[in-house]
């Protein structure tokens, strides 16, 4: 837990895990980083970390000029990262496991996005699998490369407002192999 204005920065926070029971954003949330609105983790790698529900990485506040790796979120959605902002980020690797029912963005889903590499992310691989790089979020200046998922490979229901993303060998096995987003480009 990183609180209220509170940074952490310089780790590697690694092999963390969320409870099973409890509250479902207070415990089912943010294996590796459960964060305050207010707080940042910088400068950090959060690595191999599942929670119960998602946000297997990080769930809330900011994170910036960190990688987050092979982590996962076993039954919803953001296998990287859930409700956060995310600056100056690599965010690989990442997966949502449920294979019954919907699960969302394999690297980050519901989350703002500036400067990002999303590369090598999966959300699932049953059907209502959505957004392998991001889903419900927004991303600004990113880059998107081989994100899988069963539709919206490299995103799905996002908002580009601002956006100057490159996407490149996304897969889908639906509709839509690159985006499924409303978007306007300046």
């Amino acid at each position: 837990y990183v609180g209220t204005n509170a940074q952490l920065s310089g780790f590697t926070l690694a092999s963390g895990g969320t409870s099973s029971t409890g509250g479902y954003f207070d415990e089912g949330h943010g294996a590796g980083a459960w964060l305050a609105p207010t707080a940042l983790v910088s400068n950090c790698i959060i690595r191999n970390c599942s929670a119960y529900v998602g946000g297997g990485g990080a769930y809330g506040g900011t994170i910036r000029n960190s990688t987050i790796a092979n982590n996962s979120a076993q039954y919803a959605e953001g296998g990287g990262g859930y409700g956060a902002t995310f600056i100056d980020c690599t965010i690989v690797s990442n997966a949502t496991q449920n294979l019954s029912s919907s699960g969302t963005g394999g690297g980050v889903s519901a989350s703002v996005l500036h400067g990002c590499t999303l590369a090598w992310n999966r959300a699932g691989s049953a059907s209502l699998q959505w957004g392998g790089g991001a889903a419900n979020s927004q991303l600004f200046g990113c880059t998107l490369r081989t994100n899988v998922a069963e539709s919206g490979g490299a995103t799905y229901d996002c908002s580009f407002v601002v956006m100057d993303c490159t996407s490149a060998t996304v897969f889908s096995f639906q509709e839509s192999a690159a985006t499924w987003c409303p978007a306007l480009f300046l």
